[in-house]
């Protein structure tokens, strides 16, 4: 790929974030006029936008339980004025995953669909945990308190809250029972339940284990002390300095006493 190297996963998060928000218009603005779009059973010309408008919107039903969407790009061809993407499209919330080929067409400045056909899921491409391995979908963390936990942890990674789990405003209550961070793009990332009780771990003491831990990874010392300085400006607690190792490392308690990594990889 030459100056189009980024075409395919900008486009595609795009077109994700409008599937994820209902907004057939949006969706329907990615494709070319003409265009062809296939599904089993279906076969639509395209000659104006409001049909791929009405087509989207009259397939919301299928994804209505849908809360995020992943997606696979794999870049099989490309000449000129033309990309060919194979898409696999991997859902959270009950849609069964899909895979089509795209067939990406210059239009003035922008890059729109001209040709969408449905392909064959691989074998790896199966929907989690109908195979031999079930898929991760988050991390879930006990707290006395979550969303002082999940507030944390959104500010020292710039995770966002799953829609409808932001904190409440003004005097409401906060039905912080269980909460879901999400990445940028909607992924789920952490999730905090809510306890009565929590005993705090005592590593490295062994007397209470980590039970539980994450690890997450920067680039290099530097960025790591960046990270460090801003962890223990949020409120965690250095436990363990391994900065001088050949793999620099810091372990924190966050502020539910639950040991976590940042070290450099």
């Amino acid at each position: 790929m030459d100056e189009n190297n980024d075409v395919p996963t900008v486009f595609f998060d795009g077109y994700r974030r409008a599937l994820l928000d209902r907004d057939a218009a949006a969706i329907a603005d990615h494709y070319a006029v003409p265009a062809q779009i296939e599904f089993p059973g279906q076969r639509i010309a395209v000659t104006d936008a409001r049909q791929t408008e009405e087509f989207f919107a009259g397939a919301f039903s299928q994804y209505a339980d849908v809360t995020e969407a992943e997606v696979a790009v794999e870049v099989v061809a490309e000449a000129g004025h033309s990309i060919w993407a194979d898409i696999t499209w991997r859902y959270h919330g009950g849609a069964p995953d899909e895979r089509n080929m795209y067939q990406l067409v210059r239009v003035g400045d922008d890059w729109k669909i001209g040709v969408l056909t449905p392909l064959a899921l691989d074998e790896q491409g199966e929907k989690s945990g109908t195979g031999d391995h079930p898929q991760l979908l988050h991390t879930v963390i006990d707290s006395t308190e979550p969303r002082e936990l999940a507030e944390f942890y959104r500010q020292l990674f710039g995770y966002v809250y799953r829609p409808g789990d932001e904190p409440p405003e003004g005097t409401d209550p906060d039905d912080d029972v269980w909460l879901v961070l999400t990445d940028q793009a909607g992924r789920r990332m952490i999730t905090f339940q809510k306890t009565e009780r929590l005993e705090r771990s005592t590593w490295p003491d062994p007397t209470v284990p980590m039970q539980l831990h994450l690890d997450f990874t920067v680039t290099d010392r530097k960025a790591l002390e960046k990270q460090r300085e801003r962890a223990e400006r949020l409120g965690a607690r250095l436990i363990l300095d391994r900065a001088d190792d050949e793999e620099p490392l810091y372990v924190f308690a966050d502020l539910a006493g639950h040991p976590f990594c940042i070290f450099v990889a």
